[in-house]
């Protein structure tokens, strides 16, 4: 527009009669640009102003999480965050970089730090599975004394130092499976018979479920009893109805009655037992629950995931 305007009035002069309405003319093209220019601007000015405000909201929320130890969600949001910077839009020239880094070393911070966290952690586990494989060995050449009750103890003192190594590898927690098919040779090997040796296998069952990484692994295990105690108690229910259809009066030598009565005694054993492991599954999950609180002292985290670097 400037060189136009240069151009016209280098263009010499015109008749008289033509003077005005030309220059009124080009005035009128002139004022129409410059207020279209003026506005155009204006909107512009406005939109980076959208985008500066939408830009130092993602900055705020960064810096917010920067320092986070909930490394899980943390990550998820700042993915977030830069997914939205990407969308925020153009901000004046002078403040690009500037807002650009600020954004970046928020996110970076986060993401450094958590890297150096996890390998320290996977340092950890590894160390751990060298610890199980001793353990493993450890039970392997236990010898087993004839007590019964000494040998068990004995396995689960390695039990319990099983629990007490903490988490491995994922790509080797195939390890906790080969200790649990250990555990249950040597109490074949202990000779134990009856509830004895019931007992023993169940409660050596909840130790190594507890010290699982899953805690839905026990709480899958409370479910199980506490579905089949329901399930006792409703058949029992039914036995004992049965019961009062078959000798109102109080008749107990049909034999049918007997057959009923014997099948009660033996479903409120079973209910009796039942009710006795759903009792050692909750102080054992209690127990559990007890050592991972005082182990949430520290963070921690189920498992390492891939740098998210932030790029512009």
């Amino acid at each position: 527009m400037n060189q136009i305007f240069e151009a016209f009035k280098k263009a010499g002069r015109v008749p008289g009669e033509h003077n005005s309405s030309i220059w009124e003319r080009f005035l009128v093209g002139r004022k129409t640009f410059n207020h279209n220019k003026n506005e155009f601007y204006k909107k512009l000015k406005d939109t980076y102003k959208s985008a500066l405000d939408r830009r130092n909201a993602l900055i705020a929320e960064a810096e917010s999480l920067k320092d986070s130890d909930d490394w899980k969600e943390a990550a998820n949001k700042l993915k977030r965050l830069q997914a939205d910077w990407k969308k925020a839009g153009h901000v004046p020239h002078k403040v690009n970089q500037e807002t650009w880094e600020r954004f970046r070393t928020a996110c970076n911070g986060f993401f450094d730090r958590r890297k150096a966290h996890f390998a320290d952690q996977d340092a950890q586990y590894e160390e751990n599975y060298k610890k199980k494989e001793a353990l493993m060995a450890k039970l392997e050449s236990l010898e087993l004394p004839d007590d019964h009750k000494e040998g068990v103890k004995a396995i689960k003192q390695v039990m319990g130092e099983w629990r007490a190594v903490g988490r491995v590898p994922r790509d080797k927690m195939t390890i906790d499976g080969a200790f649990n098919k250990l555990v249950d040779l040597k109490f074949d090997q202990l000779g134990l018979s009856g509830k004895g040796k019931g007992t023993a296998r169940f409660a050596a069952k909840l130790d190594i479920l507890a010290s699982s990484s899953d805690p839905r692994k026990i709480e899958g295990e409370q479910r199980h009893w506490r579905h089949k105690i329901n399930e006792a108690m409703n058949e029992l229910k039914q036995l004992e109805a049965n019961i009062q259809l078959l000798a109102p009066t109080g008749n107990r030598e049909n034999p049918l009655v007997k057959s009923v009565e014997k099948n009660i005694e033996k479903l409120k054993k079973e209910i009796e037992g039942h009710k006795e492991k759903l009792a050692l599954i909750r102080s054992t999950a209690k127990a559990a629950k007890a050592e991972e609180t005082e182990a949430k002292q520290e963070p921690s985290e189920d498992a390492n995931t891939e740098e998210s670097k932030t790029e512009e």
